[in-house]
């Protein structure tokens, strides 16, 4: 999270972090039941140990693939981002 929300503030400028957070808290938030509601149906029908093994997979594919994009481990964007004829 560190990453993302480090990332967030980099590429867009100062007028518009307040919406970019708003709308990111909200599908955050408004997405994170589905993992709950999802999990008993996933383990019905694949059996605890495959569902455990998937679970870990994502995690650590989700944690770690997010390394490989240009420009995340220096916190550096290869476009600027331009809001009302500015850029950054």
């Amino acid at each position: 999270m560190v990453l993302w929300y480090s990332s967030l503030q980099n590429e867009f400028p100062d007028e518009v972090q307040g919406r970019v957070f708003v709308l990111e808290a909200l599908a955050s938030f408004g997405l994170q039941p589905i993992g709950p509601a999802a999990a008993p149906l996933l383990v019905e029908l694949m059996g605890i140990t495959p569902f455990a093994i998937l679970a870990v997979i994502v995690l650590l594919t989700s944690t770690y693939a997010v390394l490989a994009v240009p420009g995340t481990v220096q916190l550096v964007s290869r476009d600027p981002v331009c809001v009302s004829s500015s850029c950054y």
